[in-house]
């Protein structure tokens, strides 16, 4: 039989003798804990809690899989699992230990981890299982929270509607990348380019169906971009690259993939270099007064790639 009473005086002993020791020696046991263990720690008392927040901890990451009937949290590599169990209640495994939680729901208690460890996170990524039931129930959590911190958010196989409750959710002036993957697009696909999210980041990637090629001309406050995949590409639109783009100084780099059937490649390397007479792949070097640019284009099977490289002085 274990004696509760002796393990709960064991552990305030314990507990009783961190918090007791100077300031400088626990710093230092601190300093040495894994972003787990402290925040495990932060959870304990007022004091280790700020004393933890003091020296600051960040996981690199947060991969967060939305699937049907379980939720799975990596944290740099470290994973939990969420999983739906009888009368509504949640099993919740993690270092192949399983622990009950009563009279919650699993995403529910996934939910309120993620914004625990969201704001000791620099980057999340959102999964969702095309098979998941359960992301209606996630947005509408989520929608609760209007600022969630992170430096970068990515998510993949949502829908536009999706995508568009999904990234108000995430404070805007702490954002500096984001990132669709394979989302379904279609013709409402400004209403992004009106989010704050959107204006605000410094970096974007797109791996959608095709989208409009209106939305380069939308990119170009952005630092760098990836487009994947535009509708066609014009010669109008690489002098607008060539005009406005690459006159930025804060503009480093773009690729760009669209259509074969929609393009000619020798017009658009003449926009760069007048007497270009080569053949469809190119790599041009161009001058914009004192800023250099690797401008190239790939052929591929069915499509192109226009890369456009600022030259790092």
């Amino acid at each position: 039989m274990i004696d509760i009473d002796s393990k709960a005086h064991q552990r305030n002993f314990l507990l009783s003798t961190f918090i007791n020791m100077s300031l400088d020696v626990a710093n230092l046991v601190l300093e040495k804990m894994e972003p787990m263990d402290l925040l495990r720690a932060r959870k304990v008392c007022r004091s280790l809690r700020i004393a933890v927040d003091k020296i600051g901890f960040h996981f690199g990451y947060i991969n967060l899989s939305l699937m049907k009937n379980e939720v799975e949290m990596k944290l740099s590599g470290t994973k939990i699992r969420y999983i739906t169990a009888a009368n509504g209640n949640t099993n919740v495994i993690h270092n192949e230990q399983t622990k009950l939680i009563d009279g919650e729901n699993f995403v529910e208690r996934a939910f309120k981890d993620l914004m625990i460890v969201s704001e000791h996170a620099l980057k999340i990524i959102i999964r969702n299982s095309k098979d998941s039931d359960i992301v209606t129930t996630f947005n509408k959590l989520l929608k609760s929270e209007t600022c969630v911190p992170v430096k970068e958010i990515r998510l993949l196989y949502f829908s536009f509607d999706e995508v568009i409750t999904i990234l108000p959710c995430f404070d805007a002036k702490g954002l500096k990348m984001m990132a669709l993957e394979y989302v379904a697009s279609n013709d409402q696909f400004e209403q992004i380019t009106h989010l704050e999210q959107w204006k605000k980041a410094e970096n974007v990637e797109l791996s959608m169906s095709v989208i409009a090629s209106t939305v380069i001309l939308n990119s170009f406050h952005f630092k760098s971009f990836i487009i994947h995949q535009v509708d066609e590409f014009s010669a109008q639109t690489a002098i607008q690259i060539r005009d406005d783009l690459l006159r930025r100084s804060t503009f480093q780099s773009c690729e760009i993939h669209f259509d074969k059937s929609e393009t000619n490649p020798i017009e658009i390397a003449k926009v760069f270099k007048p007497d270009y007479a080569g053949g469809n792949d190119f790599k041009i070097e161009f001058l914009n007064g004192n800023d250099k640019f690797d401008i190239w284009l790939e052929e591929y099977l069915y499509n192109y790639c226009l890369n456009v490289k600022r030259f790092l002085k």
